[in-house]
């Protein structure tokens, strides 16, 4: 992050359920923040330290995911209608998952995804292509990669019937007493509308903040 600081560029990372991303935003000096980039991605430093200091900001991170219902949401919407696919599972995983980690495993992923032949790079902006590739090419001449099999991605038969069937789905009236306006149904199709009112919002708040002065 420094570098790209340093450069006037913004970088990040995410990872989805078919690929991991690294990216950088800038208007000067392209050519020098893509090759960074390319070392970056192409060298990796794993140490028991710093494997197991990233362990504690991963439980972090997963635990304010814990915290949004959004994110609750979501995975309780895979984990009902997806039964055989992986993607019915966390991205980010569980805290056990994340503790058994080790420096061997991250390194045996790394070589074996981290490669050339199962990657790609995109550029877009206003630059000199011929230049861009020049310095690209010029960069991964002067690596070695280790030669590796082809990676077959792996075909899930998912079955049409989803894990658990339409018939679960309770009344309007329940919802409406857990504190939902309602639900409305169409098809395959449900919407629970849910929310408060301005007015309730400010009676709850003002509640609140008469209990603390209270204390």
């Amino acid at each position: 992050e420094d570098f790209y600081g340093n450069n006037g560029a913004t970088t990040n990372a995410y990872t989805t359920f078919k690929n991991t991303t690294y990216l950088f935003s800038g208007t000067d000096k392209i050519e020098e923040n893509v090759e960074y980039l390319l070392d970056f991605v192409q060298n990796i430093y794993l140490t028991e330290e710093n494997v197991e200091e990233e362990k504690d900001i991963i439980v972090q991170e997963i635990n304010m995911c814990d915290d949004r219902p959004i994110d609750i949401l979501y995975e309780k919407i895979r984990k009902n209608t997806i039964k055989v696919n992986p993607f019915r599972e966390s991205i980010i995983g569980t805290e056990k998952e994340v503790r058994s980690i080790t420096k061997e495993l991250l390194e045996k992923c790394y070589y074996r995804y981290y490669n050339p032949s199962n990657m790609f790079l995109v550029v877009a902006g206003n630059f000199d292509k011929d230049k861009m590739l020049e310095v690209i090419k010029n960069n991964q001449d002067k690596k070695e990669f280790r030669c590796i099999d082809k990676i077959e991605l792996k075909k899930y038969n998912e079955p049409d019937k989803v894990v658990k069937d339409m018939e679960i789905v309770k009344d309007a009236e329940v919802f409406k007493e857990g504190g939902a306006h309602g639900i409305m149904k169409k098809g395959n199709l449900i919407q629970i509308i849910v929310g408060l009112s301005v007015p309730q919002v400010r009676t709850k708040f003002e509640q609140l903040l008469n209990e603390k002065n209270n204390e």
